[in-house]
Order: structure tokens, then sequence, then C-alpha cells
């Protein structure tokens, strides 16, 4: 990957800006020395998800990820989510923490019925029609209910503006940086999402820090050479993918981990 030879050569400039070194993959609110594993659902969409979940389970998967779309702010065909019904049905068939990813332009809308449903986690996406005023308003919703709340950016979204409003309140548990584009599966990894990450730290250095979309053995060893403390990776046409879903999350392990081996 001609990209991520480019950015071999920032690495020592990134660990710096990160503050320092540390064990690979280490950073976020506890610091720890592992990174945690999510499984996205929509590519174990099927009549054996249920199958599917309980594999997860038994192989050391640290949470479930839950795409819901509204179908305005991704209008495509292509763009597969789930219903609201089907978070439910998903949170009541497993002990694993369900993290909904809210890609949405009123997700206030939204908001209520995630947390009565007891969603561990609701990521809201920044863009068209949510900014900081969006992001206040679930916030609110959220913290009465006992409920996380993370931000969600594009690959090329930049920290400035309303983000780094939002950002320095330290009221966001989680930012997910997106390395594909929103709403499709299979797309190659985009190592420059990683760019901002210094940024993010410096305004909420306490802050998880998540990657989605083109996550396999291979990119969860450049996000761990790089070294900029990120707490999770999420992946799902590898995990359900060939090779078998135990098989997959212990090579994201190995790799994302520094442990050997791909």
């Amino acid at each position: 990957m001609l990209e991520y030879e480019k950015y071999k050569t920032l690495l020592p400039t990134l660990s710096l800006l990160r503050g320092g070194g540390g064990g690979g993959g280490g950073g976020g609110g506890a610091h720890k020395n592992t990174v945690s594993i999510s499984a996205s659902l929509l590519s174990a969409i099927g009549v054996d998800m249920r199958e599917k979940i309980i594999a997860c389970e038994r192989s050391g998967a640290d949470s479930l990820h839950l795409d819901v779309f509204d179908g305005v702010e991704i209008d495509s065909p292509r763009a597969l989510s789930f219903g609201l019904s089907m978070v439910k049905s998903i949170k009541n068939c497993t002990s694993l923490d369900c993290n909904v990813h809210l890609i949405a332009r009123h997700c206030v809308r939204y908001v209520e019925e995630l947390c009565d449903i007891g969603v561990n986690l609701i990521t809201i996406h920044w863009g068209a029609g949510v900014g900081a005023a969006e992001v206040r308003n679930v916030v609110r919703q959220c913290q009465s209910r006992g409920v996380k709340v993370g931000l969600s950016f594009d690959p090329d979204q930049q920290i400035e503006g309303g983000v780094c409003e939002v950002l320095s309140s330290k009221n966001i548990s989680t930012v997910t940086i997106l390395c594909v584009e929103k709403g499709f599966g299979g797309q190659e990894f985009q190592l420059s999402a990683l760019d901002k990450i210094p940024a993010i730290r410096k305004l909420h250095p306490e802050v998880r820090i998540a990657v989605d979309g083109g996550i396999n053995s291979q990119s969860a060893k450049y996000v761990r050479d790089l070294n900029l403390g990120v707490d999770e990776i999420i992946s799902g046409n590898f995990i359900f993918g060939t090779g078998g879903i135990a098989s997959n999350i212990a090579s994201l392990r190995r790799n994302i981990n520094g442990l050997g081996g791909i």
C-alpha cells in the first residue's frame, strides 16, 4: 500500500503529536494496552444472524456495531441498515454491548426509542443536518437515560469550527473515524483519515477513538504501527468473511495488539 509507505515516514512526528511513545494501540480514557474489537453486523445479515452473534460472543468480540440510517442522509438503495425493531431483537439476544451508529438528518427523532431498547452507545454522524446544536440535544436526551454518546466523522472531515466546540465540551465518550465513505461495505481502507486523531486528542484527551471501515488483518496492523492511541476497531466484512468468525477475530486481535502473525 503506497499510502502506508508514505505514512511510515511520519511515524515519529505522529507519535510526538499523540504525546509521546507508548505501546501499540494504547490511549483513550484508560490508556489501555489492548484495543477492543467491535463486530459490525450489517455484514452478518441473513437467516443465520443469531448464530453469527453467538459466534462473536464465543470468539471474544467486545461489542456489536449496528448501523441505523434514515434513508435521507445516505440516499442510495445500496446503503443497507437496521430498523429499530431489528436493533431491539439483536439487543435482546446478546450479552454484548450494542453500539448504534446513527446516520440521520434528525437524530433526536430516534434517540428516545434507542434508549428504551437499551443500547449502550449512540454515535451520531457529523454532517448535513447534524451540527453542534443537534449534538447538544442528543447529549441531553442520552445523559438523562444513562446512554453514552459518540460522534463519527467522514474520512476528510476537518477538526474545526463546531467540531472543536463539541469535542471541547467533553460530553462525547467516543469518536469514530470512518476510513471509508459512509454507507457501503467492502471499500479500501483510507489511512489518511487517521490524520485527525492528534487534533481530536488535543481537544478531548480522554475520549475513546474508534476506527471503522476497511478493517482487516493488514489495515489493523497499519493502525497499530501508527501508534496514535486507537481504542477500538470496527470490522464487518472481514470478521464475517471467509476463514471463520473465530479465526478472523483472532487475526484482528493479533495484528492490532502486535502479537505477531497475520
